[in-house]
């Protein structure tokens, strides 16, 4: 046996630093506190998270702050523009629609300007002529047009007597012009109604267009003695009057429900809410703000996505684990159940919930039993491969010898190692639920309506019918679709090599 030579070695200093073993050693790190750190290194997930948070906090906070509900249909402004009042004149934001418009147009909302001193047109971009295969010329306006003041004077709008006298006193107190004389509709060219409305109030050939005296419009206000109105059947008025009122015009028709009327819908919105409409993202087909259409549209999806993935990742757990842990006839058994349920069509189980179930229930909770009564069967498959694979290692077998019963092996030795898995399962889960809601709503299998809910596919539904006119009212949810769908994917990749085992303390 050799010699040993002390002289080759030299003992290490007290202050000499840190020893080769601690260089070398991790320092103790928890499992989660682990998972997370990979996670963070993940700047896509770490972005699609963040993203998710504000998505969550729209839905939760814009109801709160906004004015409006979904019960708040104006269904004289659907479909309207976005509109900030800050971006006025901008041709931006301002709540317009830009178009191409013929004379008639043009001489149509100059009429509405003329009545009500709300001029329709917010910019004139071009002017121009075009010219036919015919040699026909036709005059043409490129108009920037204001979506919500384009609606101009409604016609037809019964009030009670209560609410027109209530009305006839704003208009005393505030110099507000909002009730309109009536038209003799007689005079026109049945262009009372349909694609004019209310706004045809002066003398207008078959085609429409204003037959003008002296470059002037030819009103066509009904005219009746003041004191033969009542006894005629209209609406005794004592109130603020238009400027060529010489105390003849009639403002209101008696009816059974009250006066029917002539308004003009612009200065009426200031008179039931204290202002002029100004809708931040515009509005949907029903005339709901889409601020408060989306938040609660997405909440819903959100909240039935996360309900339903939690919901099924206890169920399938605990399905799965016990197949996996006994075995045998057990999960032969178990596993024969699962494959009657996964046979059946999902679109079948939701309707014959939505047309048998609900009407007991409601539409949601038999929306959430739809996706409950197969939704758990992939995450009890995973909690079964988990359990087969665990369930024979030395850890579990000694715990079994030492007296263990089977809830203790399963819920604190096999279950802990094989949550990350599952758990990352049912993250990927949430953006298939969301997947299949908004295809049901779309395509009005389940309908949310009658529930007073909404959600993003009642929301893409309702605006595609107004894509060209009105593309917000499609684009808004569909945006709103595409971030939380892409967003749940990357955290969900994110949460599948966070949980991973094998690269754990990886760098």
């Amino acid at each position: 046996m050799e010699q040993f030579d002390e002289k080759l070695f030299e003992f290490a200093k007290k202050d000499g630093g840190v020893s080769v073993m601690n260089e070398k050693t991790a320092p103790p790190v928890g499992y989660l506190k682990d998972a997370w750190r990979r996670f963070q290194r993940n700047k896509s997930s770490l972005l699609a998270l963040l993203i998710l948070a504000l998505l969550i906090a729209f839905c939760l906070l814009a109801p709160l702050f906004s004015s409006y509900s979904l019960t708040d249909k104006e269904s004289v402004y659907p479909n309207k523009r976005p509109y900030l009042q800050i971006f006025d004149g901008s041709g931006f934001w301002d709540g317009g629609r830009e178009n191409e418009f013929t004379e008639s147009n043009r001489d149509y909302f100059l009429g509405i300007a003329k009545e009500t001193g709300f001029n329709p047109i917010i910019r004139v971009k071009k002017e121009y002529e075009s010219v036919s295969a015919s040699g026909k010329k036709t005059k043409l306006f490129r108009l920037r047009i204001d979506s919500y003041k384009e609606v101009g004077v409604v016609n037809g709008i019964n009030l009670s007597k209560e609410r027109f006298d209530e009305l006839c006193r704003y208009q005393t107190e505030t110099g507000r012009q909002v009730l309109y004389p009536l038209v003799n509709t007689d005079l026109l060219y049945g262009f009372d109604r349909g694609e004019g409305g209310g706004n045809y109030w002066y003398v207008v050939d078959k085609k429409g267009k204003p037959i003008l005296r002296d470059g002037e419009f030819q009103p066509l206000y009904l005219s009746i003695p003041k004191t033969e109105q009542t006894a005629s059947g209209y609406a005794p008025y004592e109130s603020l009057r238009i400027s060529s009122d010489d105390g003849s015009f009639v403002y209101g028709r008696a009816n059974q429900s009250g006066y029917a009327t002539r308004i003009c819908y612009y200065e009426y919105y200031r008179f039931l809410h204290g202002n002029y409409p100004a809708f931040a993202l515009g509005t949907n087909a029903f005339g709901q703000d889409m601020v408060t259409a989306l938040a609660k549209g997405g909440g819903f999806s959100l909240a039935l996505a996360f309900g339903v993935s939690a919901l099924n990742l206890v169920i399938g757990c605990i399905y799965g684990a016990v197949e996996g842990y006994f075995g045998g006839k057990t999960d032969l058994i178990m596993e024969r159940i699962t494959d009657v349920l996964a046979g059946v069509p999902f679109t079948v189980v939701v309707t014959l919930f939505s047309y048998h179930l609900a009407a007991k229930v409601g539409v949601i909770i038999s929306f959430l039993f739809a996706f409950l009564t197969t939704g758990w069967i992939s995450t009890a498959s995973l909690a079964r491969k988990q359990f087969y694979r665990y369930k024979n290692r030395e850890y579990v077998m000694a715990a079994r010898a030492l007296g263990a019963g089977h809830g203790r092996i399963i819920f604190r030795h096999i279950l802990p190692n094989s949550i990350g898995t599952i758990v990352t399962s049912a993250a990927m889960l949430i953006p298939s639920v969301i997947g299949l809601e908004t295809t049901l709503t779309y395509l009005g299998i389940v309908n949310l309506s009658g529930a007073g809910a909404t959600s993003l596919g009642t929301l893409i539904e309702l605006g595609k019918t107004a894509l060209e006119s009105s593309p917000h009212a499609l684009l808004l949810p569909a945006l709103f679709l595409a971030l939380v769908m892409i967003c749940f994917n990357l955290v969900g990749n994110g949460l599948r090599d966070a949980f991973n085992p094998s690269v754990r303390f990886a760098e």
